[in-house]
């Protein structure tokens, strides 16, 4: 279950850059009891005319594991504990007398521990491997993006924004994990172009422009994201805190573009587009 994409996985025999340990506890079984439900039968009229008891167990349980990343030099990298922080509870289905939902519990106690740490391991090492591949993986990311423009068909400026925006989905269809084509690049910058004049054109403090330029500065930032340039998308960001319509986008768009140039940083890269290829992989050195 852990997969660490854009890495090349061995076997145990052979060295790689890095391991990854999976330390999986038992279960431990904090307390077991049975559990008695009382149904009340009634008439048409409402009175009682006898009772029902059912039967449960109910079990109280804890688990723990730890996934431990290192790399070749024996550098620890990550170490995760997973499972729930509380313990958990788990329900018998019910039975008509005591004896036989502590009889059933007694038999099959085995079948149950491994039912729940099966549960718990495939929900445990599925968070453990989005952290894993979230700090040292390359997966592949999807997203729908959609330009902020006017809602209103009344304004001048309705008609062209559309365009770009139309303009703008089917370029950014082209863009795939490996390649960020110069084409599409061309055609990216000609619609940051064309929102780079909005500014001057709807200058006033009318609510109207201030909203027409909040837009501009907004849909220059996104897609300077997506053209891997953090830096004029802080920018834009900054212009987008400083109109005073809303600064919201702005610091979590400017936060979205200095995470991304640590990113850039931390991994020695420019850009998000690039071929991963494996197949010619060597071992690491000792030293």
């Amino acid at each position: 279950m852990i997969t660490l994409e854009g890495w090349k996985k061995l076997s145990t025999s052979e060295k790689g850059h890095v391991e990854i340990k999976i330390i999986l506890n038992d279960i431990n079984i904090v307390s077991s009891q049975v559990s008695e439900r009382i149904e009340i039968v009634k008439d048409k009229e409402g009175k009682e005319t006898g009772r029902k008891n059912f039967y449960k167990m109910i079990v109280v349980y804890r688990w723990k594991g730890r996934v431990i990343m290192s790399d070749y030099k024996k550098k620890t990298l990550e170490n995760i504990s997973v499972g729930p922080i509380n313990n958990q509870k788990w329900d018998s289905e019910e039975f008509n007398t005591s004896e036989d939902a502590t009889e059933y519990y007694t038999n099959n106690l085995d079948l149950i521990k491994g039912e729940l740490i099966r549960k718990e391991v495939t929900s445990a090492l599925r968070m453990a491997n989005e952290n894993i591949n979230f700090n040292y993986g390359y997966p592949e990311s999807k997203e729908s993006e959609t330009l902020w423009i006017l809602a209103t068909k009344k304004h001048p400026e309705s008609a062209t924004q559309k365009k770009y925006s139309d303009f703008f989905k089917s370029t950014i269809s082209d863009v795939t994990v490996e390649e960020l084509s110069p084409q599409t690049k061309e055609k990216l910058n000609e619609i940051i172009a064309y929102f780079d004049g909005i500014p001057n054109r709807f200058a006033t403090e009318d609510k109207g422009d201030k909203k027409l330029r909040y837009a501009s500065y907004f849909n220059k930032a996104k897609i300077y994201l997506y053209l891997d340039n953090p830096e004029s998308a802080i920018e834009e960001a900054d212009k987008l805190i400083s109109n005073g319509y809303d600064d919201v986008d702005g610091k979590r768009i400017k936060k979205e573009a200095e995470e991304l140039i640590e990113l850039f940083n931390a991994n020695n890269i420019s850009s998000r587009h690039f071929v991963i290829d494996t197949s010619s992989a060597t071992p690491p050195l000792d030293n």
